[in-house]
């Protein structure tokens, strides 16, 4: 369709062009590790090219969120400890907080297909959700992804109210590797923003009683 014009007005223009490390004046000279774009290069362990030097987080480049760098720390840590790392960093949920919240982990429909993973689709209108009408949201979504073969989750997104907070089941359930059954047959309480993603399992399976039905 023909693009049309608009005209905005605003007192402000917020220009977001991401991120740059930096790292210019992190070394002395001579003693600096390689860098990849100005980020420190690092191997699986994360440690860099100068043998017991490690780096986490941000300076590292790649998925930029506290809590992932909060991960990474942990698991650094227990290995050189000797541990066995327990934290799951291929499972990093993102958030974005507007109004309503934004967040997705794992793989979205497109990603999956790339893949060459067949998928079952379970997505839910929050237009049917009470705790959503309560708070006047308007328009918002929960969309989870499942295999086709064994139904286990591989991926969810969702642009609705607490979507930071509800992320963590999803991520949760994908840890634990639970199907669309196992979240269908989940009694979530009611009116909550959570029982969206029952809803969106049963959808799903073509069992949701709060969707209108659609073909497949």
């Amino acid at each position: 369709r023909k693009e049309a014009e608009a005209l905005i007005q605003a007192d402000q223009v917020l220009i977001a062009t991401g991120r740059k490390a930096a790292t210019a004046d992190l070394f002395q000279e001579g003693a600096a590790p390689e860098l990849n774009r100005g980020f420190i290069a690092v191997n699986s362990q994360n440690e860099s090219s100068i043998p017991g030097v490690y780096a986490i987080g941000d300076v590292c480049g790649g998925i930029q969120l506290a809590h992932y760098a909060t991960a990474q720390g942990r698991v650094l840590v227990e290995r050189l400890c000797g541990l066995s790392p327990q934290d799951k960093l291929d499972l990093i949920p993102a958030c974005v907080y507007t109004q309503p919240e934004i967040a997705s982990v794992g793989l979205d429909a497109n990603q999956a297909k790339d893949q060459g993973i067949e998928t079952l689709i379970g997505k839910y209108s929050m237009g049917g959700n009470a705790k959503t009408v309560i708070d006047d949201l308007g328009r918002s979504f929960i969309k989870l992804v499942f295999r086709a073969d064994n139904h286990q989750l591989i991926g969810a997104q969702m642009v609705c109210g607490r979507a930071s907070d509800l992320i963590s089941i999803a991520t949760l359930a994908m840890v634990g590797g639970l199907t669309a059954e196992d979240l269908a047959s989940t009694v979530f309480p009611h009116p909550t923003y959570a029982e969206a993603i029952g809803e969106a399992a049963q959808e799903a399976l073509g069992t949701g009683v709060h969707v209108m039905k659609r073909k497949r």
